[in-house]
């Protein structure tokens, strides 16, 4: 790797990384090779992974965008909405649920952003209607789970649940 982008990623990874800019609104535009654009922020690690990687799950996501036809895409656990928004040219409409009412809000700023009206809801799915017991660690933290029958030293939250 040259040295001028070794340096180049140190100073956004040290801005990036900077415990002042979490949770404040410093965010970035990363734009996908399918001309969708994505608003980062310091405290997601989705973010974090497409400011590095631009496609998390690389593999996974070509895989997909040589074999999905035209049709909705359902995305359980969107978090922000990654994974949609690589596939967002491939798709005619989408279905995001995320639980957490942060990172939901986020997926939704990034679809205004791209004129997509696809639709973020904020339930967590099963096989019966209720309410679940969620991990709330904070932001948009792709680490909280759920809680049913098991102990957590994590705040806790309770979320709408849907039947699928």
């Amino acid at each position: 790797m040259p040295s001028f982008l070794k340096n180049a990623r140190y100073v956004l990874g040290s801005i990036w990384q900077e415990p002042s800019n979490r949770h404040q609104p410093l965010s970035a535009w990363v734009y996908f090779s399918n001309g969708r654009r994505f608003r980062a922020y310091p405290d997601c690690h989705m973010s974090s992974a497409v400011m590095y990687a631009r496609i998390p799950d690389s593999r996974d996501i070509l895989l997909l965008r040589a074999h999905i036809g035209q049709g909705t895409r359902i995305d359980v656990g969107a978090n922000v909405g990654v994974v949609t928004f690589l596939l967002a040219d491939q798709v005619q409409h989408a279905l995001l649920f995320e639980p957490n009412p942060i990172t939901a809000a986020r997926a939704r700023a990034n679809l205004e952003l791209n004129g997509l009206r696809f639709e973020v809801h904020e339930v967590a799915l099963s096989d019966t209607a209720g309410t679940v017991e969620f991990e709330d660690a904070g932001g948009v933290s792709g680490c909280n789970r759920t809680v049913v029958g098991l102990s957590t030293s994590v705040p806790t939250r309770n979320v709408p649940m849907h039947p699928a």
